[in-house]
């Protein structure tokens, strides 16, 4: 049986913005936090992975809610 490969899944994040470096987007971002373990294990295969996943969760969460507003390249997020 023959099967066609799947195009892999881009986070809707990755869908509306562009970042050159994502994981240093996130390392600046974990410095401006208070200190926290932002790791599920000692030696993790991705690094940051629990601020990764509440990034994008908390992007899905605002997009669904309707309260992101794009003005002349900038995102703005309503509360």
């Amino acid at each position: 049986m023959h099967t066609t490969p799947r195009p892999p899944i881009i986070k809707p994040l990755f869908q509306f913005a562009w970042f050159p470096d994502f994981d240093k987007a996130l390392n600046e971002l974990k410095a401006l936090a208070v200190p926290e373990n932002w790791d599920f294990s000692p030696n993790p295969a991705i690094p940051n992975k629990i601020l990764y996943n509440y990034v994008h969760h908390t992007y899905r969460k605002i997009e669904n809610e309707g309260k992101s507003l794009i003005v002349l390249n900038h995102v703005l997020h309503m509360k």
